[in-house]
């Protein structure tokens, strides 16, 4: 492990990291694959795919990532599209078509690496190169979870085997970042006078005393709570600006509009409705506290960040082409849906403590620590699983419907399991009774080594039972030891929870790349970005 400069910072974290004076710690690891020798075939056009698990500890969040040591041996390159594909579900195309007639590739991929059409071929002088799209795709991401290399092989004859490949990522983490003080140009500093304010673009309101008048938020408008101060306002109308809370604030029932912020570094309590009128940002940074105090529905291209304790007294939808992403603990009292063009990106722990976690169709879900629900796990789109997927009740099933897939390169612990979907990877499936595979189940027929430990009908399991006594060559039956127990529901707790992070937030509302750098940052016409860290610090 080395300290390094990062080649790729891009010009919004070097301004957050000005604006929060904060100290930074800049660390390079690399990661070698132990999943190789795999073998490409040559018969037909096929896809063969190899990953890499990079673990929390120490880990912050991505500023620079170069893939080294690639070596394929094949008869063919000519045939190959190589791409590589993040935690977070970012895939780029790192080379394709690559030297007609020749053989093999033994090459790093660097954005500060010679030119693509530099490539020389062969291909195998072990140089580095730039890929076909930029791996500064990846930065700002959290490269906790399993990377995946995808090979695609796109016709017949000529095969061969991928020998071995590592990543190379630099991250930065950053801590002592202060409850900054912005400049004010309006104050409330007298205890117990009830003043109204109506902010507009450039007004900051700077709230230094307890408060619960009426304040009208318009755009471009700023409001800071300092520490130690209650705000319990009535808002005027829509809030359509920032407020930065240090202290504590309740809201109750509230509207928001397109460009509305919300950041947290004390205790924000939601006592009523919250209604996403617009696309919202809600950041809940180290050592905050966000409290929904009923039902809460993230929508209109929203984001929320969470980043320590969230907790939702009901039920917590995500829907409508919003973003969840959660990097500490988020506790529902209820159940968690994800839906219509909604992602969840986990790497902390969701714990649903009374009701189900349902992922419908055109969502996305990455988890990459626990997703644990009180009762079941119902699944009618696809899910991701790099982590531990558990149910707690004696009616804790995991339900996969309408085709979905399950890709599980983690843990799967739960008492029945009914398949009418695909179940994929080459992780473990810990089942107390029954599986149920129906007429288009599917499951571990992948050749990944998918494990089944089915304890319910011994000697064998109601698993095998189905299956009428055979099973996909990848699947096996080994059942617990003392060497590998059954997962419980704070398994991954120290892995997922003792990191140092730092994330920028950015909405770009346009999502193009305006200067050309090969990015959608906050470079770019119609982007914004908060303006300080947000991070995580915990034990």
């Amino acid at each position: 492990m080395n300290a390094a400069t990062p080649k790729n910072i891009n010009k919004c974290q070097l301004k957050s990291k000005q604006l929060a004076g904060a100290n930074t710690t800049i660390t390079t690891n690399i990661y070698t694959s132990s999943d190789v020798p795999k073998m490409i075939s040559s018969s037909g056009s096929n896809t063969t795919t190899s990953t890499i698990l990079v673990p929390s500890a120490g880990i912050g969040i991505l500023s620079d990532i170069n893939l080294v040591g690639l070596d394929i041996s094949h008869s063919f390159v000519d045939d190959l599209t190589i791409k590589l594909r993040s935690p977070q579900g970012t895939e780029i195309n790192l080379v394709s078509g690559l030297c007609s007639f020749h053989d093999d590739i033994q090459l790093d991929f660097d954005d500060s690496g010679g030119a693509a059409f530099s490539i020389p071929c062969p291909p195998t002088d072990n140089q580095a190169y730039a890929p076909t799209e930029l791996l500064s795709h990846f930065n700002n991401e959290n490269p906790v979870g399993v990377w995946t290399l995808i090979m695609e092989d796109r016709a017949d004859l000529d095969g061969g085997t991928l020998n071995g490949w590592a990543l190379e990522i630099t991250t930065e983490s950053v801590y002592n970042v202060p409850c900054a003080v912005p400049n004010c140009n309006v104050t409330h500093n007298t205890i117990g006078s009830c003043i109204d304010y109506t902010l507009n673009a450039g007004d900051t309101l700077c709230i230094n005393a307890d408060y619960n008048c009426t304040v009208t938020i318009n755009n471009g408008a700023l409001v800071y709570v300092a520490a130690g101060v209650d705000f319990s306002p009535d808002i005027g109308g829509e809030i359509r600006g920032t407020v930065i809370n240090c202290g504590t604030t309740n809201l109750g029932g509230i509207s928001l509009n397109i460009g509305t912020i919300f950041e947290n570094n004390g205790v924000w309590n939601f006592n009523g409705n919250v209604n996403s009128n617009g696309a919202a940002q809600f950041l809940n940074k180290e050592g905050g506290i966000m409290n929904f105090n009923s039902n809460f529905s993230l929508n209109n291209n929203s984001i929320l960040v969470n980043f320590d304790e969230m907790n939702v007294v009901g039920n917590l939808n995500i829907t409508n082409g919003t973003k969840l992403t959660n990097n500490h603990v988020l506790l529902l009292a209820g159940s968690f849906t994800t839906e219509l063009n909604g992602t969840t990106i986990n790497n902390g722990q969701v714990i649903s403590r009374g009701g189900d976690i349902n992922i419908n169709t055109s969502s996305t879900v990455i988890n990459n620590c626990t997703f644990s629900a009180a009762n079941n796990i119902i699944l009618n789109e696809n899910l991701q699983n790099n982590g531990l997927l558990y149910t707690v009740s004696g009616d804790g099933n995991i339900y996969l419907n309408n085709s979905s897939i399950l890709t599980n390169n983690g843990d799967v612990v739960c008492n029945n399991l009914e398949l009418n979907g695909v179940v994929e990877g080459n992780g473990d499936f810990w089942i107390t009774e029954n599986t149920t595979l129906n007429n288009s189940g599917n499951i571990g027929n992948d050749g990944k080594g998918l494990n089944i430990f089915d304890s319910s009908t011994p000697p064998f399991g109601q698993f095998f039972d189905t299956q009428n006594g055979t099973v996909f060559p990848s699947v096996t039956n080994l059942g617990p030891t003392a060497q590998n127990p059954i997962p419980t529901e704070t398994s991954l707790t120290n892995t997922c929870s003792n990191s140092l992070i730092i994330a920028i937030v950015e909405i770009c509302n346009n999502g193009i790349d305006d200067d050309f750098d090969g990015a959608i940052d906050c470079q770019d016409d119609e982007c914004c970005c908060s303006q300080a860290p947000v991070l995580i610090k915990h034990n």
